[in-house]
């Protein structure tokens, strides 16, 4: 990743205190999770935050986790790597599923 589109991230988060969530302020999907424009297609912003912190690829099938259940957040401390098993059973936890059905408590 270029300087410049660092830069242009970083101008995104509302703030890079890693004490809090960092949000994202820019393009976001209905559900909240944040959108970042990069290498020629829209990426969500907080797989952006995990490269840039962590230095690490990812694959498509790599889900990245929020540990604070806030879909804008790009706090790399917050965000841990995943497969979708993983993911869904900490949807589970969270309450954020009920009987498979998104949404419903």
């Amino acid at each position: 990743m270029l300087d410049k589109d660092i830069q242009r991230f970083v101008s995104k988060l509302d703030n890079i205190n890693t004490e809090y969530c960092m949000m994202f302020l820019g393009a976001k999907n209905p559900k909240g999770y944040g959108r970042f424009y990069l290498n020629g297609k829209m990426n969500y912003a907080h797989r952006v935050a995990f490269v840039l912190f962590y230095d690490e690829e990812l694959k498509s099938h790599d889900v990245i986790m929020h540990g604070c259940n806030n879909p804008s957040c790009c706090n790399p401390l917050h965000l841990k790597k995943g497969n979708l098993l993983e993911n869904n059973e900490a949807i589970k936890l969270a309450g954020h599923y009920n009987n498979g059905h998104r949404g419903m408590r």
